[in-house]
């Protein structure tokens, strides 16, 4: 129950509360003084929902005196997924309270609370008669807004830190097209066809001069034209809102943001000498992220053509720098990488089977080695096979080669034409041999595993970090099954896999040393996804298929077998970190290369690198060291024929 007329003692407190806390340690004594008289100091148990995901907005400013609330969302799948936690002296519910919209977060009590209820009247005047309190939380609660990225965590993506280009990237930047305008003599109806025929949702309306006067949206239409029954031949001006609202050219993207939450638009004109070189609207900011892959992510499964989904993809690899340079992880960056490759493939299984016609028999795409870990980068070589369901009879079995081996050869041309090279090792569905029913699959991993050979595991390695893809991902999880209750307790194959994982040492020599290329074209370097981040990579395969892991991912192969009491979690936590330093010396050595108008590639050299870099090079290649010196003693390599 809210305490409502604080006493004297309570106001005290309330004000001293607030002074120990960003920004309202902005407000004047007076300020304060109101808020604590009008505030209400709730007290509300643990779990008790505070608001509520599409609901009505939020009437109170809440400010946290004691606790924390859970911060979540609601999935497409029903999930309830935590984005964020919020402790004493943060604050909530000013988004929705400010826009007057249906809130868009599930705020829950995470333990016994007690909270500031500051009510929205009050808080509109202490932000209009104090601009640097009101600039600071408005930054605070639109970061926190931007940070999450609501509408891409509803569909379980991973989001990355690009949200800080709001701070740095001015508005031009944003500007797509020039503005699209008119007289104000136009009619409704025609600047309606005008924007229309042009895909905007603003005109803007400009006098003799071409300075603007006024702007129309297609909510304006809606609301002022079509719910009021008013006359489409009635002059535009009869419906534009004036003066027009807008930001220099060279503002900052935060401050576009911040001019539209405090106006409450959603259309902003941005000038140059007092005249409209272009329109943002509020989803261009709230989806600022559209820089990063996410973005094309979200706009593939919108193209209908194979030539759309070309053009989509152009600034893929020019995204992966803006993320690295923004600090989002190697890893977290790889897995979005991922992200944008399946949705590719999806989308040309949908177009090969519109092509083609219905498959006929189940089947699933399975995506191979650093793909199906998810640990690219850049875009590399296609690596992928298909497995489809058994055929009954000869019949079938003769139509379902030819209808995969067609839809194989349409998958990996498009691929190929998106930008994605073709394997020099033919690991691709379109290689038949890589195109089989489950049966021949099951054959080809049983021959592997129960009767190695050198060669054989060396080229049936990246089949054992397959992932499904689709369309039926059950087939590839029943193949991967089926593959680790053969690799348990299997001793020698084991070993095989264990002397292909010490194969590449690291290049330190005895003396701490690097060693290094000697000649040719990477003379003086080492290349550190051979000699580096593979190792490791290897090491973790081999103690997921010792110990049934299913997980692909090496961060997450690690951590499942940590569950599983199979590794220590320091153990765990050493090779996460020395794999996750090591991606970021690649991933930045190779945005270095994309910058300069090179190919990038796997060659560093260390001696490029600051004191500390190289320091914490030579000890993650220790712990690699150790670790393959541990493997080779426990697998007993040195007795392999």
């Amino acid at each position: 129950m809210a305490v409502q007329n604080q006493t004297e003692m309570l106001q005290e407190l309330t004000i001293g509360f607030l002074r120990q806390h960003y920004p309202f340690d902005l407000l004047s004594d007076d300020e304060l003084k109101t808020l604590a008289q009008a505030g209400a100091l709730d007290y509300i148990p643990k779990d008790t929902p505070i608001l509520t995901q599409d609901g009505k907005p939020s009437e109170f400013l809440y400010v946290i005196q004691k606790g924390s609330v859970r911060v979540s969302v609601h999935a497409e799948n029903g999930d309830d997924i935590i984005i964020d936690m919020r402790g004493e002296g943060e604050h909530f519910g000013m988004t929705s309270m400010m826009r007057g919209t249906m809130t868009q977060m599930n705020i829950t009590a995470a333990e016994d609370l007690m909270v500031y209820l500051f009510p929205q009247p009050l808080v509109v005047e202490v932000l209009q008669r104090n601009p640097p309190f009101s600039e600071a939380i408005l930054q605070i609660t639109a970061q926190r807004y931007l940070e999450r990225a609501l509408r891409e965590i509803r569909y379980g993506e991973v989001r990355s830190g690009s949200d800080r280009l709001l701070f740095t990237m001015s508005v031009r930047e944003l500007i797509k097209r020039p503005p699209i305008d008119c007289s104000p003599t136009t009619t409704i109806q025609r600047a309606a066809a005008i924007m229309r025929d042009a895909h905007v949702s603003s005109i803007l309306i400009n006098d003799a001069k071409g300075f603007p006067i006024g702007i129309v949206t297609d909510r304006d239409l809606r609301n002022k034209v079509v719910a009021n029954g008013l006359s489409p031949m009635q002059p535009i001006t009869k419906i534009m809102a004036a003066p027009v609202t807008a930001v220099d050219r060279e503002d900052l993207a935060f401050e576009a943001l911040l001019k539209m939450l405090n106006s409450g638009i959603h259309h902003l004109l941005v000038t140059e000498n007092g005249k409209g070189i272009g329109v943002i609207t509020s989803t261009d900011l709230m989806m600022l992220q559209g820089s990063s892959p996410l973005f094309v992510a979200k706009g593939i499964n919108r193209q209908a053509t194979l030539q759309d989904l070309i053009v989509s993809l152009q600034r893929v690899n020019q995204t992966v720098p803006l993320m690295f340079k923004e600090g989002a992880r190697p890893s977290s960056i790889a897995r979005v990488t991922a992200e944008i490759n399946d949705r590719v493939t999806i989308k040309l299984l949908q177009l090969a089977e519109e092509k083609l016609g219905q498959p006929p028999l189940l089947y699933c795409w399975l995506v191979l080695g650093s793909e199906g870990r998810k640990e690219q980068t850049f875009k590399t070589d296609q690596d992928n096979a298909l497995i489809y369901a058994d055929p009954a009879n000869e019949t079938q079995a003769a139509a379902a080669e030819k209808y995969f081996a067609d839809l194989a050869n349409f998958v990996g041309d498009a691929l190929e034409r998106c930008g994605y090279p073709k394997c020099p090792g033919n690991y691709m569905a379109r290689n038949p041999k890589w195109c089989k029913p489950i049966r021949t699959w099951q054959s080809y991993f049983y021959r592997w595993i129960e009767t190695p050979e050198p060669q054989e595991v060396l080229y049936s390695t990246i089949f054992f970090d397959l992932r499904p893809v689709g369309p039926t991902q059950k087939l590839g999880t029943d193949l991967q099954d089926y593959v680790l209750r053969q690799t348990r307790n299997k001793g020698v194959f084991l070993a095989h896999m264990a002397r292909l994982s010490v194969e590449h040492t690291p290049p330190l020599g005895f003396f701490r040393h690097f060693v290094l290329e000697r000649s040719g074209p990477h003379k003086d370097t080492f290349n550190i996804k051979e000699r580096g981040t593979g190792p490791i990579v290897d090491l973790v395969r081999l103690l997921a298929l010792e110990h049934g892991i299913s997980e692909t991912n090496t961060p997450e192969r690690l951590n499942a077998l940590v569950k599983a009491d199979k590794l220590s979690k320091e153990s765990a936590d050493e090779l996460i970190h020395t794999l996750e330093f090591l991606m970021l010396l690649r991933m930045r050595h190779q945005v270095q290369a994309v910058e300069g108008g090179e190919t990038p590639n796997n060659y560093l050299n260390p001696h490029s690198l600051t004191t500390i870099d190289r320091t914490t090079l030579k000890e993650s290649f220790q712990i690699i060291a150790r670790w393959q010196a541990d493997i080779s003693d426990r697998y007993m390599i040195s007795q392999l024929a």
